[in-house]
């Protein structure tokens, strides 16, 4: 068992130990759930206005119909794993293909066999969800595709990519389904049910929308810039005003994750735009090739990304979290990291796959060279306005400062989570403002601050 620390640190460097001394439970812990997501235009808070960095990967599975009936299937082991790396929220891809699986017949028994007993795995281990209505590649009736029902594509088009933009193209544009209604009012239909289902969720903290939208009908003839330029601004943005209403209207108070033109994982720039509701935040994904090949970049050419994709964010008035970045490429993960740190966002890494993928096995063994970077003390919730954080990979030393909001009444405490039993098996070293009450229990550290100090810091070190 780990001894709790609480010390009134005074300016002096303090040593920490672990493994002996009295058990007692936390003065205080992170509260995260569906009602306390608070965005405004720069940060994500909570009801008390602390501004909460939300660290997350993508659990990935259910949306290819990997059920629970299979061989490693989603399992409550995956989170308590994922709670040991400091996840704090994962999103969640699901399907539209299992819950309209024919025309009009809305079908929740996926959500109460499959995505609820997720959900509990997550809730059981203090990781709050964003259910993501995913497609990639489309749908079935496309190679490697999934998401959209094969009713609405079978037989209508070609097998080949051309087929497949032709599909999505004319989903946008209005092509009918077999009962004469727009595909697109189909959706709507099963968000409807999904968000009447999800609303009271105290686990359930934000919907994405729609994963990586595009109508790529007029790439041949635009430029991929030009075509996401027009596609946001004609057609995504005025459709995410809608389901913002319809949303708002079913009693729906989750978060509203807003995706642009899939063009932006690659860099291309995009233009989002306010949605008339405040409780919303901008999440692009960014890739720069990592999951095609390799990263051939550097640290400057992921961060210009980053830097863009917060100006973005500031387009649409809402705080940016990346809602995907990844592809395996150890180099990818240092840099999108440290850009993380450096900007002070928060992502969803892609991703945890049950069944094995870039971070785990299909036993649910790590891939270190991955998890190693993945995994870094972060501030899970800070009494003020973050100012600076950063991870020394190969030091393990930790430096966070943040400053008083005078704006907002965000009371104590500010509390880190800190991968204690990976890289500091023999306790620590720290040091931290004057009057700034610490205490360290597991893998949290509490900070009850001195108010009347302006700025506070902490810099923590392997013992």
């Amino acid at each position: 068992m780990r001894k709790t620390l609480l010390v009134l640190v005074m300016l002096t460097a303090l040593s920490v130990v672990p493994g002996c001394g009295e058990d007692s439970e936390p003065a205080s812990t992170a509260s995260v759930n569906s009602h306390d997501w608070v965005p405004d235009s720069a940060w994500i808070r909570d009801v008390q206005g602390r501004v909460l960095l939300l660290r997350g990967s993508n659990y990935s599975g259910l949306e290819w119909g990997y059920f629970s009936d299979q061989p490693h299937g989603p399992e409550e082991s995956d989170f308590a794993q994922m709670a040991s790396w400091g996840i704090s929220v994962v999103r969640l891809p699901i399907a539209w293909t299992y819950l309209e699986p024919e025309p009009n017949q809305i079908d929740l028994s996926y959500l109460r066999t499959e995505v609820d007993r997720v959900i509990e795995f997550a809730q059981r281990h203090g990781i709050v969800v964003i259910l993501d209505m995913h497609q990639f590649n489309w749908s079935s009736c496309f190679s490697g595709g999934l998401g959209v029902p094969p009713w609405t594509c079978a037989g209508k088009y070609p097998k080949g990519i051309g087929g497949q933009f032709k599909a999505e193209s004319d989903f946008w544009r209005g092509v009918t389904a077999p009962d004469g209604r727009p595909l697109l009012e189909h959706f709507v239909d099963v968000w409807r049910a999904v968000a009447t289902y999800y609303r009271d969720s105290p686990t359930v903290v934000a919907f994405d929308i729609f994963n990586e939208p595009l109508d790529p009908g007029d790439l041949r003839i635009k430029s991929p810039e030009q075509v996401a330029a027009e596609f946001e601004h004609n057609v995504l943005f005025p459709f995410y005003r809608r389901m913002a209403t319809l949303l708002r209207s079913l009693g729906a108070r989750q978060t509203l994750v807003i995706e642009p033109a899939v063009t932006r994982n690659l860099g291309v720039r995009a233009h989002p735009e306010p949605i008339g509701d405040t409780n919303a935040i901008y999440a692009p994904h960014i890739y720069l090739g990592a999951d095609m090949g390799g990263f051939t970049g550097s640290q400057e050419v992921v961060s210009a990304q980053y830097a863009q994709a917060i100006t973005e964010g500031g387009e649409m008035d809402a705080p940016t979290w990346i809602g995907e970045w990844g592809g395996g490429d150890p180099t990818f993960y240092r840099y999108s990291l440290f850009a993380e740190d450096q900007y002070l966002l928060g992502g969803g890494v892609w991703g945890y796959f049950p069944s094995g993928n870039e971070l785990v096995d299909a036993d649910g063994n790590e891939n270190a060279t991955l998890v190693d970077i993945l995994v870094r003390p972060y501030p899970i919730q800070t009494a003020g306005i973050p100012q600076s954080l950063r991870w020394d990979l190969d030091t393990h030393e930790f430096n966070y400062m943040w400053t008083e909001d005078h704006d907002h009444t965000s009371p104590n405490p500010t509390i880190l989570f800190l991968p204690t039993a990976r890289f500091f098996p023999n306790g620590v070293h720290l040091t931290a403002t004057a009057g700034d009450v610490v205490e360290i229990h597991g893998d949290r550290v509490i900070i009850n601050a001195d108010r009347v100090n302006a700025t506070h810091s902490i810099r923590i070190v392997p013992q």
